[in-house]
């Protein structure tokens, strides 16, 4: 499915208002984490683009701050 789908899919999950945590892993990165809490993640997942990182510490701070907005 498309990033488009994906986002759709999230955003009619989290308009269901069931009170539970919604977690997205895969995929995740800095420029795609602020798309991802604003479909209505409330957990965010980041391995690779962490792990995979030059700079794992300061990737892991960027994709933090943009998933608490």
């Amino acid at each position: 499915a498309s990033d488009v789908y994906k986002r759709q899919d999230l955003a009619a999950i989290a308009a269901m208002k069931t009170g539970v945590e919604i977690s997205v892993a895969g995929g995740v990165k800095a420029n795609t984490a602020a798309q991802v809490r604003d479909a209505g993640a409330t957990i965010i997942v980041a391995g690779a683009a962490i792990y995979g990182a030059a700079d794992p510490a300061a990737s892991a701070t960027e994709i933090t701050k943009i998933a608490h907005g």
